[in-house]
């Protein structure tokens, strides 16, 4: 099934701050089903992994399942 059938998300991330603008560091493809989300892809960048990005990234895909009426949220 296609991602536009399934409901799905595509989000792209982009991290700046005063000192430089990596541009688009990680992206995350989300796909909604009746009561929970899968996220099907989750790529980030090696140059920004271990800034804490990461856990404000899956945090913010956290919160866009629960708004979306997901209760379970899947990765592999």
């Amino acid at each position: 099934m296609d991602a536009l059938a399934r409901k799905s998300e595509l989000w792209a991330f982009r991290a700046r701050d005063v000192h430089s603008d990596q541009g688009i560091i990680a992206v995350a493809l989300l796909h909604f089903n009746e009561n929970f989300c899968e996220m099907d892809s989750f790529l980030m960048s090696c140059r920004i992994i271990g800034r804490t990005v990461e856990t404000a990234i899956l945090h913010f895909l956290e919160q866009q399942a629960l708004d979306r009426g997901a209760s379970h949220l899947l990765a592999d």
